[in-house]
């Protein structure tokens, strides 16, 4: 089909010429649209305009809703107001419109159905419009206009030939005009034209009123709003048209930004005239009618006490749908249950209203909005009326934010026009619905936002009790209803507590920091059967910036459907991600992320560090690949915190656990590969200071780093002369630095990295952990002890080790001697030839506290700075003559060693 547009053709058929379809209007051929005039003629304006023939005040409610009438003695108040305003001059500045606004059940359409029928027998109606949703033309535009326009020319006759003359002078006026342009031609205009042949009428009887109800009920959104605007424009330019308009609806968008400010407009919240005091004029109505029922009167004068009617009002809630819904069920003669208004009584007291439907069509327009269920569910479960300031402050979000979730909510919740006046449901079933899951679905406020609320009031209780100048709107109510939202949680979800007064007793004298910690782990507790709960909440605390959802399943290596349902169930403490692939995961409060990393604090919530190792094993298995995978968003994020030095924190836990060793291999092989020297010392300075409390960790930890070659753990506690078992201990605390040998006798003690030893060696790397070169002198003590006596046949562990590098050790204790006293002690020089060294050409010597230590040329290419090469052989104090052989030695290395000690 063409996308052009239909043209128009005026048929004008000559007189006397053939008559081709003669009745024949409005017809078309392909994109022609025919108006036959000549036709029109001959047609009643009726037949011409098409009206909706069940629009009216008039129309059979029954089976044409809505079914609203206002009880005899009730709305007295507002029916006044709104009479009071029809009846005023047209002369006067006098607001041509009026806005009956609220929520959905409060009786706008009973209130319209009684000023429409008031009005007509004062033969001052001109025409009323009931627009109703899902009922075809009455919940559309299209016959809006022809249909008020046919009304108003029967009540007003002299309107009829304008409007007719209208249709003629504009051919395309019925198929393709605007709303507004209808209106214009075929209401306004036609009574405009009138208004002085009918002025002094006006004057005497008043304007004629045309009666809008449920504008919000039209489908067609835009064109209401075109309409509101020109009809306000055209009582502006002419404002002594005799015309008023009625107009009701719940508060939508579209309406209330056009109808709210204009001068044009008076303004009646219907919501601030419903009282109790109508709904039970209006029971009593329907109890004086039901009392000619011999069933009601054999119940007894008193089968409706003044305390149970008082509940009735109060379950009724304001709503006279509500309250026909109760009278029908009460009253009805016809039903089948048998069962008498007295007992049916109960029954009504527990009903539901049955608005379930309507809430959740409201509910669906915002949905999709930011904060959309947080804002309700705050709005459900508050211990008060809050405003939306409040709102904001508890939620931590902007003002602007609430404002746009709750406009949408007009039908449903009343908003009030600043942020500061308090905000109430339109029926107290509103928060029943919203707190039962079976009924709300995906609308449901989980109890865990009481949760959410006291996390929150704990911070602005803090903020208040530490003096902050900043005022909060929230702060009030923070203060006041903590330990309500606590008590709520708890209560409400399963958490293990049943007696109130003893939670109570025991968590109110706590200080918030600590009913903060509580919170989170019953928070954590509720969600603990969720696949992934603990890997999702430690991957949280433990990587090294904030990742996405899809991010967060990629570390995983889980599906992003599981890390989203853990989200979801921890909306309470962590933000939900609008965007799993964009959005970052951050907690609510960074409390949280310490939390879970202080296990005495979080229990079985602990972020495990060897989670670590598993995020590190991912990252390398991601960094395989040179350029992203497909499928893989934490590519970049491994690529990022394998190249760029970490941060010490992040591992702290990790690095003092007791993780299994390929979790430290694949940290060293990843993160700590290209590490600096000044992270490594923070890593060995971390694990070391754990460890110190263990026996002969400082022991086994300088030998590491001073002996010759790596040892066994048989020979390190040989060498040590200490329990096979003890280092075992001392290894065991320093698993993160030093790789636990398998094998007792075989497998050597080697670092995990290779800077360990370097940084032990340097006093300004390692501080208090530094391995003194003179402790060289215990090692040489104990291999001359383990060379020269054996225990056991073979040798002792160490004792191989000992023959190879006795003479290494005290080499090195010469080294240290040299670079104390060398530039003044080395003032002697005599050669000496041993009779044990006699392979040796020539020995020299320093004199040392009266001793005289000989050394030997050995390598001309070792070099200490001294000049010449030399290896130990004796020891000799030259007053006595005295000559000491190894054995004997020992005594001086004891004296040193206890000197450096």
């Amino acid at each position: 089909m063409s996308d052009r547009p239909r043209e128009q053709v005026d048929l004008q058929v000559p007189s006397g010429g053939a008559n081709v379809f003669p009745n024949a209007s409005h017809w078309q051929v392909g994109n022609l649209s025919v108006i036959n005039n000549a036709a029109n003629a001959g047609l009643d304006l009726s037949t011409l305009l098409n009206p909706i023939l069940d629009a009216s005040h008039t129309r059979d409610r029954k089976i044409c809703p809505p079914n609203s009438a206002c009880l005899p003695g009730t709305r007295k108040g507002v029916l006044q107001k709104i009479r009071s305003w029809m009846d005023s001059s047209v002369l006067l500045s006098n607001p041509h419109c009026m806005w009956v606004y609220g929520y959905a059940g409060c009786g706008k359409s009973a209130i319209a159905q009684e000023i429409a029928q008031y009005y007509s027998g004062k033969g001052r109606l001109a025409a009323s419009f009931f627009f109703f949703r899902g009922s075809g033309d009455r919940s559309k535009a299209s016959r809006f206009a022809r249909t008020v326009a046919n009304q108003m020319a029967g009540a007003i006759s002299a309107t009829e030939p304008l409007i007719r003359a209208a249709i003629t002078a504009n051919p395309g006026l019925m198929a393709t005009a605007s709303l507004s342009a209808q209106f214009e031609h075929l209401v306004y205009q036609p009574l405009n034209a009138i208004k002085w042949d009918r002025m002094a009428e006006a004057l005497r009887r008043g304007p004629f009123l045309i009666v809008l109800d449920g504008l919000d009920e039209c489908e067609d959104g835009e064109d209401i709003t075109d309409f509101i605007q020109h009809m306000i424009d055209f009582f502006n330019k002419n404002p002594r048209t005799p015309l008023r308009v009625f107009i009701t609806s719940r508060v939508e968008g579209h309406i209330h930004q056009q109808l709210h400010s204009s001068k044009q407009v008076r303004l009646l919240n219907l919501v601030g005239h419903t009282s109790n005091a109508d709904i039970s004029t209006a029971l009593d109505v329907a109890i004086s009618d039901a009392e000619r029922s011999r069933v009601l009167a054999a119940c007894g004068a008193n089968w409706l006490t003044p305390e149970n009617k008082r509940k009735l009002i109060e379950h009724i809630g304001g709503s006279f749908i509500f309250l026909n819904t109760i009278i029908r069920f009460l009253f009805n003669v016809y039903s089948m249950d048998g069962l008498t208004p007295l007992e049916r009584l109960p029954l009504a007291l527990d009903m539901n209203p049955g608005f379930d439907g309507l809430y959740k069509s409201i509910l669906q327009a915002p949905q999709g909005f930011p904060h959309f269920l947080d804002i309700v569910s705050s709005v459900a479960l508050a211990q008060t009326p809050l405003s939306i300031a409040q709102i904001s402050d508890l939620l931590d979000i902007k003002a602007a934010h609430v404002v746009n979730v709750l406009v949408r909510l007009h039908a449903i919740i009343q908003v009030p026009g600043d942020d500061h006046t308090p905000i109430t449901l339109w029926h107290t079933s509103l928060r029943d619905f919203l707190t039962s899951e079976t009924r709300s679905g995906v609308f449901y406020a989980q109890p865990t936002h009481h949760a959410r609320i006291a996390l929150r009031c704990i911070d602005l209780t803090i903020s208040g009790e530490v003096g902050s100048t900043e005022k909060s709107p929230a702060m009030p109510y923070a203060q006041r209803y903590l330990w309500d939202h606590s008590r709520e949680f708890f209560f409400r979800n399963d958490t293990g507590v049943r007696d109130l007064e003893s939670f109570r007793n025991n968590i109110q004298g706590m200080d918030p920091e600590g009913l903060r910690d509580v919170l989170y782990k019953a928070i954590l507790e509720t969600s603990q059967e969720i696949p992934y709960l603990l890997e999702t909440v430690g991957a949280l605390a433990l990587t090294q910036e904030p990742v996405t959802a899809a991010q967060m399943a990629d570390l995983l290596d889980i599906n992003v459907a599981c890390v989203l349902d853990v989200l979801e169930s921890l909306r309470a403490i962590i933000h939900f991600p609008k965007d799993p692939h964009k959005s970052l995961i951050i907690p609510r409060h960074s409390s949280l992320c310490d939390f879970l990393l202080s296990k005495t604090r979080s229990g079985s919530f602990f972020a495990d560090p060897t989670l670590h190792g598993r995020l590190v094993s991912r990252c390398i298995d991601l960094l395989l690949h040179s350029s992203p995978p497909l499928g893989h968003p934490a590519w970049l994020y491994a690529k990022k915190w394998s190249c760029i030095e970490p941060k010490i924190q992040p591992f702290e836990a990790l690095l003092l656990s007791n993780a299994p060793d390929y979790i430290f291999d694949n940290l060293y092989a990843s993160v700590f590969r290209e590490a600096s020297n000044k992270f490594m010392d923070k890593v060995y300075k971390l694990v070391l200071e754990n460890s110190q409390e263990v026996p002969h960790s400082s022991e086994v930890v300088t030998t590491i780093a001073l002996v010759r070659e790596p040892v066994s753990v048989a020979q390190m506690a040989d060498l040590l002369d200490i329990e096979v078992a003890c280092v075992l201990d001392v290894l065991k605390s320093l698993r993160a630095i030093i790789h636990n040998p398998k094998d007792l006798h075989n497998s050597p003690i080697t670092p995990r990295h290779s800077s360990l030893c370097k940084s032990l060696l340097s006093e300004s790397r390692s501080g208090s952990f530094f391995a003194h070169p003179a402790l060289h002198a215990r090692l040489a003590l104990r291999c001359m002890n383990l060379a020269l006596c054996p225990t056991t046949v073979g040798g002792t562990p160490a004792s191989i080790y000992a023959k190879q590098h006795v003479r290494d050790h005290i080499k090195e204790i010469l080294a240290r001697l040299l670079e104390e006293h060398g530039s003044k002690e080395m003032l002697i020089q005599v050669r000496h030839v041993l009779q044990a060294c006699s392979l040796w050409p020539c020995a020299s010597a320093l004199v040392y506290h009266n001793w005289c230590v000989y050394y030997v040329v050995l390598d001309p290419s070792y070099t200490l700075g001294l000049p010449e090469p030399f290896a130990f052989v004796a020891i000799e104090n030259p007053s006595t003559g005295r000559s000491l052989d190894l054995a004997q030695a020992s005594e001086i290395l004891e004296y040193y060693v206890n000197r450096v000690g």
